[in-house]
């Protein structure tokens, strides 16, 4: 496929990563619109997939015309299947541009809603230009599927018909595109930043917040939306520090990192944790119904030892900003492993500033 379809497949592999990316931030956001966005990058995987194929399949064609001549019953078999592939990726391409722009349709409101407009006006013409897309895609299906018939009776003249709309309708397909690649690269310019939308809400901005009254509540929405505290659990393989110096030995370790964007150093107060920490028998297989294991107590008050430690020296590079990074490192114990971590955090970035709790649980 490389060979006779490269420019195809290339779309392909990107659409391919795509998907990745796609999925990942439909894990941290399974909001509507990250659902509208995972089933267009599946379409959209499926249309790459199928353009692939049609590609191949006309260059067969065409060897096979050059060969055995346009008349021949081999040539005959592989237009059909060309125009049935040609068919079948346009079908695909109009869902695909249908749940875009459903997708676009969604990010317009939202853009709106937060006072963004320039945003909301690209992801409007993003919008426009899906549905335009959807409506040619159907178009060329049935211009596919016109000489997709006509070729399966035999007659030429209507398969020279059908085929001639193909070029025109592909040239606009090609030109909407275009049109949207560059509409989502003046997405990247026009979107607001955390930072920009949090200044648009103070009572410097040009619209004010409720939040915006008061300094506390400007500052604690600054904390909130811009530097929010984040708490993760992620399985790590290290070479054990007190292994023989000769015998490489490896552990799994589960780590519980807090992540504090905006502060450099931990302050006695600024972290207060009232939780729990769910472990399970490291044996227990993924068919039991009810996996045995124990919850042990993690909590900590203002005026207490936070149990982290900073993470330096490992092998995870530094936060981009240089923000404070903490850790807590768990080993199996009597069996047992750290399956999750749930409870409330509060947060307090400046003394007397108290943040909203938040409700943790991580796994």
């Amino acid at each position: 496929m490389l060979e006779k379809a490269p420019l195809k497949t290339l779309i392909f592999v990107v659409a391919g990563v795509n998907l990745v990316w796609v999925r990942e931030v439909w894990a941290e956001d399974d909001s509507f619109k990250n659902y509208a966005a995972v089933g267009s990058a599946l379409v959209g995987l499926a249309t790459a997939y199928s353009a692939v194929r049609q590609k191949v399949a006309e260059v067969n064609w065409f060897a096979a015309v050059k060969t055995t001549g346009s008349t021949s019953a081999s040539a005959h078999a592989l237009l059909v299947e060309a125009l049935g592939l040609g068919a079948a990726t346009s079908l695909a391409q109009g869902i695909t541009a249908s749940i875009d722009t459903v997708y676009f349709g969604v990010q317009a409101l939202e853009s709106f809603q937060a006072n963004d407009y320039d945003h909301a006006l690209v992801s409007a013409g993003q919008a426009v230009g899906s549905a335009a897309l959807a409506r040619v895609s159907l178009k060329l299906l049935q211009a596919y599927r016109a000489a997709q018939a006509a070729a399966l009776l035999g007659n030429a003249v209507a398969v020279a018909q059908g085929v001639a709309v193909a070029p025109t309708l592909q040239t606009k397909v090609l030109a909407l595109a275009i049109t949207l690649c560059g509409l989502a690269l003046a997405s990247l310019y026009t979107k607001d930043s955390p930072v920009a939308a949090w200044v648009k809400g103070t009572r410097f901005g040009n619209y004010p917040q409720p939040w915006a009254k008061t300094h506390n509540s400007t500052m604690l929405e600054y904390y909130r939306v811009v530097k929010p505290v984040t708490m993760t659990l992620e399985r790590w393989q290290d070479i054990n520090p007190r292994g023989a110096q000769w015998n490489t030995e490896w552990r799994s370790e589960v780590r519980l990192y807090l992540r504090l964007p905006g502060q450099h150093q931990y302050r006695q107060g600024m972290l207060s944790f009232d939780g729990q920490e769910d472990w399970v028998l490291e044996s227990a297989s993924i068919l039991d119904f009810k996996p045995q294991g124990i919850c042990k107590p993690l909590a900590w008050a203002e005026d207490e030892p936070i149990p982290f430690d900073p993470d330096t020296g490992s092998r995870l590079p530094p936060e981009p900003d240089g923000s404070l990074r903490l850790r807590r490192a768990y080993h199996l114990s009597e069996g047992s492993e750290l399956a999750g971590v749930k409870g409330r955090l509060i947060y307090q970035p400046i003394d007397g500033l108290y943040l909203p709790p938040i409700e943790i649980e991580v796994s």
